[in-house]
């Protein structure tokens, strides 16, 4: 089992964390090497920058009933069946520990649009 490493609507305080909540704990972390960008759709997108960080929550899930709930949930939340965005492994800190886990980037139905999307500068959707 690999946490998940979120960034935008999934975090504490985002209007999806309701998802996850009985199923994985979270933590806060740091995404270096990646830039968030608003899709202007209510929801970011991260991509990969030579430069900037992201804020994550790290996600764990509780049991190995809740990490495939969870893994489901968020494929479909994040329409990855018809290529919203796909799924990759990343890796992120948390404190001064770096944490493995899989995180959501730009699929091939978001990719051609990514260029135009304004840059979060703060890199915290929330914030």
């Amino acid at each position: 089992m690999y946490p998940f490493i979120v960034y935008g609507t999934l975090r504490v305080g985002g209007s999806r964390a309701r998802v996850w909540r009985a199923h994985a704990t979270a933590e806060r972390g740091t995404l270096a090497g990646f830039r968030l960008r608003d899709s202007g759709r209510r929801y970011p997108v991260v991509v990969p920058a030579t430069e900037g960080s992201v804020v994550v929550d790290v996600l764990t899930a509780t049991t190995v009933e809740s990490y495939n709930v969870l893994l489901r949930r968020f494929d479909e939340i994040e329409n990855v069946g018809g290529g919203l965005y796909v799924r990759t492994f990343e890796q992120a800190l948390v404190g001064h520990e770096s944490v493995e886990g899989w995180l959501y980037r730009p699929g091939p139905a978001l990719s051609n649009k990514i260029a135009t999307m304004p840059v979060i500068a703060s890199g915290d959707w929330l914030g």
